[in-house]
């Protein structure tokens, strides 16, 4: 099992990538980015801005918890980007840790609109970022209580530092 996981999550464009990696830098952390996991046909879906189906949602959360269930990742401590709309996924995710931290940075859907406009590098289509918004399940009353609220308005330094204030208390 995990040691500890923390989740970063978000819809497309908060940041989420950045932050978890710097992150993980900050506490020396292993880094993932759960776009890695998704499938060729999935990113072509995206890419064209068609939203991905729950059959390939379900797949790429099965691919994730595969990995990270290896022996391989026993007593490791991870720094997940992830964006986590469905509770389900979240809680299947959060199960293969000992401890884990949910990290939600909060979004301005204007600011996430020219963020994503201007990326030229990310297979995410701005035309999708709708589509995320209503699929984001809200939180849950247990996984609010495990979950450290941040906004896109703070830098990385301010998130992060917030991160391990919350942490260790």
């Amino acid at each position: 099992m995990i040691a500890k996981l923390i989740l970063i999550m978000g819809v497309s464009g908060t940041g989420k990538s950045t932050l978890a990696s710097a992150l993980a830098k900050h506490l020396n952390f292993c880094y993932f980015d759960a776009d890695d996991f998704h499938s060729d046909q999935a990113i072509s879906f995206m890419k064209r801005g068609v939203p991905i189906n729950p059959t390939m949602r379900q797949a790429w959360i099965e691919r994730m918890e595969h990995h990270f269930s290896s022996t391989e990742f026993d007593n490791k401590n991870i720094v997940l980007a992830y964006s986590g709309l469905k509770q389900t996924h979240r809680k299947t995710l959060s199960a293969l840790a000992n401890e884990f931290t949910y990290v939600l940075i909060q979004s301005d859907k204007a600011i996430l609109q020219e963020r994503l406009q201007k990326r030229k590098t990310h297979f995410f289509s701005p035309n999708l970022l709708t589509d995320q918004l209503n699929q984001f399940e809200p939180l849950s009353n247990s996984e609010a209580e495990n979950t450290i609220m941040l906004t896109m308005k703070q830098t990385s330094q301010q998130q992060i530092s917030s991160i391990v204030q919350q942490q260790n208390p």
